[in-house]
């Protein structure tokens, strides 16, 4: 099962970066409405794209075992030789190995996808917020410098702004942080819940095979002791047979005989 995975994108130079990659602009309370609205969209199209893709791959679990009942339908009635019965059975076998093998492999890739992208995402975002926030603050600090030389109400101001935007960076900080975790926790619980829904439909189908193994088994050994049973009777009953024609034309001589000796 294949989870696809939107490309991410940066929307302006003075945004701060959301937990999926796309930058969000600095309002004076916090993210922008419509950007933080859009993220959230996004987010959920990738939750449907997964659940998508879990929906194929159990249709495509249903297709096989309809090929699977088809195959049984199309089975001749007549006896089943040693080499079809081995034959059918390897055949199934294969596919179910070869079909597990391939889910597990895309799901431990997609699983490994996730986290990765969500490392990035959170790494790259937290850089470009510590930038940002140098780059203010130096802003802020040079500002504060060049009021140092005017009156004191202008160095008061100063220290006021200094002090609210040291304080909305602590909280955009915070802010950003808790946001690529809960990124990364979703991203780790979608991964893992990827890798047991694949583990399990794995035993569904290897059980299913090996049930139909035994079940094409023993159908497979009804039929021989039939065979053998009817070979049993079949004889013994030419046997019989035999013994009666022999009698009675044993009986026929005879009385051929009398006729003869009193002629």
């Amino acid at each position: 099962m294949t989870i696809s995975t939107p490309q991410n994108s940066v929307h302006s130079s003075g945004g701060v970066p959301s937990p999926a990659g796309a930058s969000f602009d600095i309002v004076r309370r916090g993210y922008d409405r419509d950007q933080v609205d859009a993220q959230v969209r996004e987010l959920r199209d990738r939750i449907n794209a997964a659940e998508t893709a879990r929906k194929a791959a159990e249709q495509h679990a249903r297709a096989l075992e309809g090929e699977l009942r088809t195959a049984r339908a199309q089975q001749p009635d007549g006896p089943i030789s040693q080499e079809s019965f081995g034959f059918r059975a390897e055949k199934i076998l294969r596919l179910a190995e070869h079909e597990a093998a391939d889910v597990r492999s895309r799901a431990a890739n997609e699983a490994t996808a996730l986290v990765e992208q969500a490392r990035a995402d959170a790494e790259r975002h937290r850089h470009e917020v510590e930038q940002k926030l140098i780059a203010r603050s130096a802003e802020l600090d040079q500002e504060a410098a060049q009021r140092n030389v005017a009156i004191q109400e202008r160095e008061q101001q100063a220290a006021a702004m200094l002090a609210a935007a040291r304080e909305d960076a602590s909280r955009i900080t915070d802010d950003a942080r808790a946001a690529a975790d809960k990124v990364l926790s979703e991203a780790q619980a979608r991964a893992k819940e990827v890798l047991n829904r694949s583990d399990q439909d794995l035993k569904r189908r290897r059980e299913a095979a090996e049930q139909e193994l035994r079940r094409i088994g023993s159908l497979h050994e009804g039929v021989r002791n039939e065979m053998a049973r009817l070979h049993k009777l079949l004889g013994t009953e030419l046997g019989e047979a035999l013994t009666r024609t022999t009698t009675n034309t044993n009986n026929d001589s005879a009385e051929r005989n009398a006729v003869t000796a009193r002629a």
